[in-house]
């Protein structure tokens, strides 16, 4: 299986989906791993997976779900468990379009979700996913404004708001794919296409790595694209009303009571206090 696009990767994270298999071995349990590794699109830096597996389970028994979240893995296990008895009741929405058309399958057997279409995915999942990344493009000034930033952290809260900025004029015309790579292809004719490309780079490869001027850069850019797309759509969202009117005058306390705020203080590292 592909988890990811660099091969080594594969060899590691192959492991650690066997490991997963062991706990669920002799069951009937349907897992089903999702998100970026599921779709085959995992970063993977420096030897070891950058994100979370997000693995799903067919199940509503608490102790397999603790039995997996004790595996020492290679990055942390994130276990959603739910109770699928009629797949068929299940709504589209955009993460349950990706894990149909983008996860791999575990253990047990496939959940047998409809097949849906893209345009069946709600709009309001995109406005949901801007107003909720809007949160992460404000941590992502916060990092900036340390005195020892964490460069890498920085990309990375910068790339998911620009993803979803993209994923956002996809769904609202009825297109959407379940893979980064075919989604930066279509945005191509779009003004956001060229910042898509190089977000699903740095997401898939930690290519390009900017220096501190370009990712003071990109950050401006993608705020004003923000602000663009809000106006346009007349969107309500609170997060990135907030975002948007964040200035200069804006020092790093203030920023990091917005954070806590909007109840992101977890992100915010060891500088809590």
């Amino acid at each position: 299986m592909s988890y990811t696009v660099l091969p080594e990767g594969n060899l590691v994270i192959s492991k650690d989906m066997d490991r997963v298999r062991e706990v669920l071995k002799g069951t009937n349990v349907t897992a089903v791993l999702f998100g970026s590794y599921g779709r085959g699109e995992g970063a993977f830096i420096d030897g070891k997976p950058r994100n979370d597996y997000d693995l799903l389970i067919n199940s509503f028994e608490p102790e397999l779900k603790a039995k997996l979240e004790k595996l020492q893995l290679t990055t942390l296990l994130e276990v959603h468990q739910q109770y699928i008895t009629n797949p068929s009741d299940i709504s589209c929405t955009q993460q349950w379009y990706e894990i149909k058309y983008g996860s791999k399958l575990i253990n047990g057997k496939p959940l047998g979700l409809p097949d849906w279409q893209a345009y069946e995915i709600p709009y309001a999942d995109a406005v949901n996913s801007i107003n909720r990344r809007s949160v992460s493009m404000i941590l992502g000034k916060y990092e900036m404004m340390k005195e020892d930033p964490d460069y890498r952290k920085v990309a990375e809260q910068i790339v998911k708001g620009i993803i979803a900025l993209g994923d956002a004029q996809l769904i609202k015309r009825g297109e959407f794919h379940h893979l980064y790579t075919v989604r930066s292809l279509m945005l191509i004719p779009d003004e956001i296409g060229r910042l898509y490309q190089t977000a699903v780079s740095i997401k898939l490869l930690n290519q390009p790595q900017l220096n501190p001027d370009e990712l003071w850069q990109l950050w401006e850019e993608t705020r004003a694209r923000y602000r663009q797309y809000i106006v346009d759509n007349s969107l309500r969202v609170p997060n990135g009303e907030l975002l948007i009117n964040i200035t200069e005058r804006h020092d790093k306390e203030t920023i990091k009571k917005v954070l806590i705020e909007l109840g992101a203080g977890q992100w915010l590292g060891d500088d809590t206090k």
